[in-house]
């Protein structure tokens, strides 16, 4: 039976928000993150190229829901 990806990929944003919200960028990290999350470091890799880009999946979506704007518009309020 195949696995469905997207569940899989919102596990890991639930590790990944909780890691920062308990510890802040600088100290989580991303073993910790994976654990959370049910799977190896590597297995981070698979979805995300980097730290960055997992404090990026969980904070620009929220910046632009502030902002008044989808991240996958080309138009909104936030863009100058």
């Amino acid at each position: 039976m195949p696995r469905d990806k997207s569940l899989s990929h919102e596990k890991v944003k639930k590790a990944i928000r909780e890691e920062f919200l308990e510890k802040g960028y600088e100290a989580a990290s991303i073993r910790s993150i994976g654990a959370r999350a049910g799977m190896t470091s590597a297995g981070l890799y698979w979805h995300y190229a980097d730290k960055e880009a997992m404090y990026a999946a969980v904070v620009d979506p929220l910046d632009a829901e502030i902002k008044g704007c989808s991240p996958n518009e080309n138009h909104c309020k936030c863009k100058s």
